[in-house]
């Protein structure tokens, strides 16, 4: 990130851990500590610096390939990269246990298929410590770079299905920041995102509420209102 923040030549992406869990009520001090949703660039590279920070653990297939089609997809092919260089960590695969992400093999397959339709890509195998999977996650990537398909047939459309309501604030997070910079970005902006999960919450108490207290008096109904 250092080293392109002010270039806007360049154009990065990371999707990572972040430091807060509202589920866990503390910080995990994931290295090197950056990639906020907010750090997007330096005064000459603005809105070229592009981090999706998960706020918990055990994010998915689902929650990843959202995070594709909401953000960097739009990007990147606003963008039209000549080459894209991919530092392939394995961290977020099923058992990692520093990750502790869920991705199998045909979600990092249905990843990389997009972004080899790009532009040539070269992947370059970084972490990832549960060697019980990465050999077959790495293959997976190959196998889109080689424009092989996976059995049974998987795409980002079908994994997007069922997002983690976290992850869809994280991901809106990154949205909101760069909205200003990429109009390609604003058909999936949610503004108020965590006002109606709090909407949500609120009339479920007031169900609650209203249950438990059957002999009250309903409210009458607004007059004239349209």
């Amino acid at each position: 990130q250092d080293m392109t923040y002010n270039d806007d030549h360049i154009l990065y992406f990371s999707i990572h851990r972040g430091l807060e869990s509202k589920k866990l009520l503390g910080s995990h001090p994931f290295y090197p500590g950056s990639g906020m949703p907010d750090d997007i660039g330096g005064n000459l590279a603005r809105g070229f610096n592009v981090n999706i920070a998960w706020s918990e653990p055990g994010m998915s297939g689902a929650e990843y390939a959202t995070a594709w089609l909401k953000v960097l997809l739009p990007i990147a092919r606003t963008f039209a990269p000549d080459l894209i260089l991919v530092s392939a960590g394995f961290d977020g695969a099923m058992g990692d246990q520093l990750g502790q992400c869920k991705l199998l093999p045909r979600d990092y397959h249905a990843m990389c298929t997009p972004l080899a339709q790009l532009a040539p890509c070269c992947l370059s195998l970084e972490g990832g410590y549960n060697l019980n999977i990465i050999g077959e996650c790495f293959a997976a990537c190959a196998m889109a770079l080689l424009g092989d398909n996976m059995v049974p047939p998987c795409n980002l459309d079908e994994l997007s299905r069922g997002c983690d309501p976290t992850a869809a604030a994280d991901i809106n997070a990154t949205i909101k920041a760069h909205a200003p910079f990429w109009s390609s970005l604003k058909q999936f902006l949610q503004d108020d995102i965590d006002a109606s999960v709090d909407s949500i919450v609120n009339e479920m108490t007031g169900i609650c509420l209203d249950d438990n207290n059957s002999n009250s008096s309903p409210s009458p109904p607004d007059e004239g209102g349209s």
